[in-house]
């Protein structure tokens, strides 16, 4: 009586397929496997602003290969959600579609490498057509391709609304004498921002008098910190939108050209918070002259 082969649960499979099963139970077997590729990218949504400057990180992990990995841009806009818009690339200077070749070309836009799979997609100027959803792709260097090659973080470019002014004026002063100067910073985004205020002295070089974080933190520049320490030296909130700016007694060195700077701060969805827009307003000249 003859016995009966059995069957390989392999019988029936296409050739190629029956490979990739023992060359996979052989790796197993041996200890080994393959690592899995992932792309990674910064969280979204992100907001910004018309004209701020943006960069989204995209990193690869689990690959094999070269450490130097490539990395391809685009965009999928909200008016063409299905068409994707080539921007930007490591590998092919010539990726770009033309609505963004000028760009590319005139460093507008470009990636700047952190590490071989590491990098950031900077655009300098933000304009109301660069929101969509962003797509960073890594072309496989992996045998056989196994894992995830693109990911992708949606932008929104929202209107700048933030305003900074003071009342520029001509000041001759005393050393010794008070001085209290306003700064009306406002914004009306549609987000929940932070703002916040730096009064800075420009004379043969800039210098930062004293400032407020958006979680109003009081920080006095290097120059100005015994002032400060002493309680000479003020910057209070008025109302909503008005920063008073108080010393107690005038030096010559304060003398100078002094302005106000603003910044809006939203919050990622990662937690970073991040500066989206900064301006400075007009100047106020202050003559301190010796009081002996």
């Amino acid at each position: 009586m003859s016995r009966r082969s059995r069957g390989s649960m392999c019988d029936g499979l296409p050739p190629s397929t029956q490979s990739w099963l023992l060359t996979t139970a052989l790796l197993l077997c041996t200890g080994m496997s393959w690592a899995q590729r992932a792309v990674t990218l910064q969280q979204g949504p992100l907001y910004r602003t018309v004209g701020s400057h943006i960069s989204i990180w995209c990193r690869v992990s689990g690959y094999q290969g070269p450490s130097q990995q490539e990395f391809l841009w685009s965009v999928y806009r909200p008016s063409s959600p299905e068409r994707e818009l080539q921007m930007v690339s490591t590998a092919d200077s010539y990726y770009a579609y033309p609505i963004y070749s000028e760009r590319v070309h005139s460093g507008d836009i470009y990636v700047e490498r952190l590490a071989g799979d590491h990098t950031l997609l900077h655009i300098r100027q933000l304009q109301e057509m660069d929101a969509g959803e962003y797509k960073c792709y890594t072309p496989g260097t992996d045998t056989p391709y196994y894992g995830t090659y693109s990911g992708r973080v949606n932008l929104r470019v929202i209107p700048d609304t933030l305003e900074v002014r003071i009342f520029p004026q001509a000041l001759q002063k005393t050393e010794g004498d008070p001085l209290q100067l306003f700064c009306y910073v406002s914004t009306t985004s549609s987000q929940h921002t932070h703002l916040s205020v730096t009064w800075l002295l420009t004379s043969e070089n800039e210098t930062q008098i004293l400032s407020m974080s958006r979680d109003f933190v009081l920080i006095p520049g290097p120059s100005y910190t015994e002032r400060f320490t002493d309680g000479g030296l003020k910057l209070e909130k008025l109302m909503k939108t008005v920063f008073r700016l108080s010393i107690q007694a005038l030096q010559t060195s304060d003398q100078g050209q002094i302005s106000c700077r603003a910044s809006e701060w939203i919050q990622d969805p990662d937690g970073t918070w991040t500066d989206i827009k900064r301006k400075e307003s007009e100047e106020t000249k202050l003559v301190v002259s010796s009081g002996k």
